[in-house]
């Protein structure tokens, strides 16, 4: 017989020992009292909603766009001052840029001595130098005065006294809903305007010479046109006209728009029945941006105004003889009279329908951000390629190494 085997017997398992109960120490009470911080100094800055709907004057007082720089601690008087003459150097120097620009397109259309003699001289050689609905004329006309944009940009980046964005709006950017209803207000009445002007000129009995215009010239009409008059508003109505209510008190802020719309009026070249109406322009837009706290109304009636004018000269609506008419009395009311219903149908919009109570995006910010991202992602990708080339290059440098013959090896 086999004995069976059965299972050792297990040990019998001691408990461990309790862990010590660690006290649990209560710290006193403090009697330390943290200090308070002290709430941003009250400034007289009232937000644009707030005066259009409640209707006060504190836009004409110094509580608007205009006292931006008045209210910021870290713009002294003298930021103006040194703004300015920088701004003409930058200006000056991207000049040059469009013109030669100018040059090349023109060689194609003028000879070099008669585009020499209309440039420096700024007189018409030939029939194609005069014509307004050139391209050539567009490019050196209007985007002489475009250049000006990036110039104040570089400008306000190197004084490190405000951004660019104060200049559009208190918002710090553009509402760019107003800036569409505004100028589509404004090109309504305006092109009815230049309309009525060509059909009383017609009964009077004058001619036109109607074509279809190019490709290029509408092209620029649409595009680098608006790019001037926007310019424009940043130099006059935004830079200018916060530098003087930089200067002037706030009891007399009603006087902020008249130095910037003399100096505005004094850089184009009509009768004076015909800068009557350019000064009505800019001191209309001057008030329009201090009370709607920023330059979204006058860019879209600036915007409206000229491109009519563009197209109408580039369909031949326009005197080709070359000889400048005085300006009518009349004319000049009517255009005064249309800039006033144009204002008063964007005030009317701010109070009742809040065109610019609300902010809206930033959409140059987010493209700016989207083309910053998409560059770097391209730059990320390109150093991934290099550094992937580069190793498997060596990796190759080793394999064909490894497998030389061993004589061969230097």
């Amino acid at each position: 017989m086999t004995m069976a085997h059965f299972p050792a017997p297990t040990a019998p398992v001691t408990p461990a020992p309790p862990r010590p109960r660690i006290p649990v120490v209560t710290m006193p009470e403090l009697s330390y009292t943290a200090p308070r911080i002290p709430s941003p100094p009250a400034t007289t800055y009232r937000r644009p909603e707030e005066l259009v709907r409640t209707h006060q004057l504190g836009w004409l007082r110094g509580a608007s766009y205009a006292s931006t720089l008045r209210d910021t601690a870290r713009n002294p008087r003298w930021t103006p001052l040194a703004t300015v003459p920088i701004f003409l150097v930058i200006y000056n120097v991207f000049s040059l840029a469009v013109l030669v620009a100018v040059v090349f397109s023109a060689l194609g259309q003028l000879s070099i001595d008669s585009f020499l003699d209309f440039t420096l001289n700024m007189r018409p050689a030939t029939d194609s130098a005069l014509d307004p609905a050139n391209a050539t004329v567009i490019i050196f006309q209007f985007g002489s005065v475009a250049i000006m944009l990036p110039g104040l940009w570089w400008t306000l980046k190197i004084m490190k006294r405000q951004s660019f964005g104060s200049l559009s709006s208190v918002f710090g950017h553009l509402r760019w809903a107003a800036v569409l209803k505004s100028t589509l207000v404004a090109f309504v009445l305006f092109a009815g305007l230049n309309a009525g002007s060509v059909l009383v000129d017609i009964a009077s009995g004058a001619q036109y010479s109607l074509r279809l215009p190019s490709l290029a010239t509408l092209v620029l009409a649409v595009t680098l046109v608006p790019v001037q008059c926007a310019t424009e508003e940043y130099v006059f109505r935004g830079l200018l006209l916060q530098a003087a209510g930089l200067w002037i008190p706030r009891s007399a802020h009603f006087l902020v728009p008249i130095l910037p719309a003399l100096i505005f009026t004094s850089l184009h070249m009509y009768d004076l029945v015909g800068l009557s109406t350019i000064f009505s322009l800019g001191l209309i837009t001057g008030y329009l941006t201090m009370y709607l706290g920023g330059l979204e109304a006058g860019i879209g009636m600036h915007v409206a105004n000229n491109v009519t004018i563009v197209l109408f000269e580039a369909f031949g609506f326009y005197d080709a003889s070359g000889e400048a008419a005085a300006t009518p009395v009349w004319t000049a009311v009517v255009d005064i009279t249309v800039q006033l219903l144009i204002a008063t149908i964007i005030i009317w919009g701010a109070k009742k329908r809040h065109w610019f109570d609300a902010a809206g995006p930033d959409h140059v910010s987010r493209l700016r951000d989207t083309l910053r991202s998409s560059y770097r992602r391209w730059q990320d990708a390109r150093t991934y390629k290099a550094q992937l080339k580069r190793a498997q290059k060596l990796a190759m440098q080793q394999y064909l190494y490894s497998n030389q013959p061993r004589g061969t090896r230097v």
